[in-house]
């Protein structure tokens, strides 16, 4: 495989596998395209060529999710630039304690001159972790591995330190009323009104998400050959498992919320985020089949390009962005939940839909867009906090087109879940 440097890496594309949509073609090589499109040369300790989290975003700007879901859209054909973003992510890691800058910006000073600015007064979703043991699969690199792990266990200990409530479970600062939106879901509905809030709220996703992150270095460890360590994290992965059936499921409602685990107040607000016990395996089965009926409802979840961020049917649904808008990011995170209880029909479905719908924007307006219309409507209508001109244009960081088309692929293409 060329480097994403170099003019072949566009040539030597992928072809889309012969089992999916033809419409999809261009989506899947425009996809292919802004990756390198979106690269950038080093610049401080981004030591390496690293992938921006779009082109179209106002300033070049490398972390968050957005990495996790470049690195999910590649890995299959190029483990290898894979490797080197979680390398440069690991890098970013604050030697102190741990914690990772939400975004590291390239900015220009009064002379011209770009500065690499981390910033770290809020952190990203902490998913990095969870992409590890599938770059492993294709490179058997055991030194990549060691690395990663040591970085992940600094990082998961200051998530540990920070981030986890007295019971247990896991909150993020969104929740108390800082808007700096470490969860990523900037603006979503499920923070209104919690701006004087002080007491932080277990966190549904972010539960979910320090599940996954237990769980896969559980795996790492495995590799490694550390089974101590593997059998150490299996008992974190469980215990918070048990935390989340027990106190974030809403059995009137059928969906995982944001709770107060002391005063038992529910954040009733249905949104993408509910889904983020059934992603990391938290959820039993009959949970599950609660959640697959808000996810095959078409007055709710089930909309022409799913998965909506908000429910249509929540009073608080609109077209600003986090508040009803469609991000493929995390219709990949559903249709992996759901391929893990073993419901490949409804992920089947909502893939397809969801890469139709994208593939139809593209047509229509040219470029791979930040967020697209949950019922395939005009661009017009979308917001970004309040901007009229909508979402942003050239964005890979929540398009990861590649990996949802491989779970879709019936023809031996798809790996390991990816």
């Amino acid at each position: 495989m060329a480097d994403i440097t170099e003019a072949r890496w566009c040539e030597q594309a992928p072809r889309l596998p012969g089992s999916l949509c033809a419409s999809w073609e261009a989506l899947w090589r425009e996809g292919w395209a802004l990756h390198q499109r979106s690269c950038r040369a080093p610049i401080g300790m981004l030591d390496d060529t690293w992938i921006s989290v779009g082109q179209g975003y106002h300033v070049p700007a490398f972390g968050h999710w957005d990495i996790v879901h470049c690195v999910l859209d590649v890995l299959s054909y190029d483990p290898v630039l894979a490797a080197r973003q979680i390398r440069l992510l690991v890098r970013t890691l604050r030697k102190t304690d741990g914690r990772l800058p939400g975004l590291v910006r390239v900015l220009v000073d009064d002379h011209g001159q770009e500065r690499l600015v981390p910033d770290y007064e809020y952190s990203p979703p902490p998913l990095w972790p969870t992409v590890v043991p599938h770059i492993a699969r294709g490179l058997r690199d055991t030194e990549f591995l060691r690395m990663a792990y040591e970085g992940a266990v600094t990082c998961l200990r200051w998530y540990e330190e920070n981030r986890r409530l007295p019971g247990g479970l896991f909150w993020f600062e969104d929740c108390v009323g800082n808007t700096q939106w470490e969860s990523g879901y900037d603006a979503c509905p499920r923070w209104d009104g919690l701006d004087d809030n002080v007491r932080p709220l277990a966190c549904a996703d972010l539960c979910g998400q320090m599940g996954m992150c237990y769980e896969s270095m559980a795996t790492i460890a495995d590799l490694l050959g550390s089974t101590d360590d593997a059998a150490r994290w299996r008992g974190h992965c469980e215990r918070l498992a048990d935390l989340v059936r027990s106190t974030l499921w809403h059995d009137g409602d059928g969906l995982f919320y944001d709770r107060d685990p002391e005063t038992g107040r529910w954040v009733r607000v249905k949104t993408v985020a509910c889904f983020w016990p059934m992603v990391a395996g938290q959820a039993t089965a009959a949970q599950v089949d609660r959640l697959v009926e808000h996810l095959s409802n078409r007055e709710a979840f089930l909309t022409d390009v799913p998965v909506p961020s908000v429910a249509m049917d929540d009073p608080t649904f609109c077209y600003d962005m986090w508040r009803g808008p469609t991000w493929l990011s995390q219709t990949y995170w559903v249709m992996r939940g759901l391929l893990r209880y073993d419901c490949p029909e409804l992920a089947s479905r909502i893939g397809t839909a969801a890469l139709t719908g994208a593939a139809a924007s593209l047509e229509k307006n040219g470029t791979i867009l930040e967020f697209l219309h949950p019922s395939g409507g005009s661009i017009s209508e979308l917001k970004r906090k309040g901007d009229v001109r909508g979402p942003r244009r050239d964005y890979i960081g929540h398009n990861p087109v590649h990996a949802i088309a491989l779970m879709l692929a019936d023809d031996g293409s798809q790996t390991n879940g990816i």
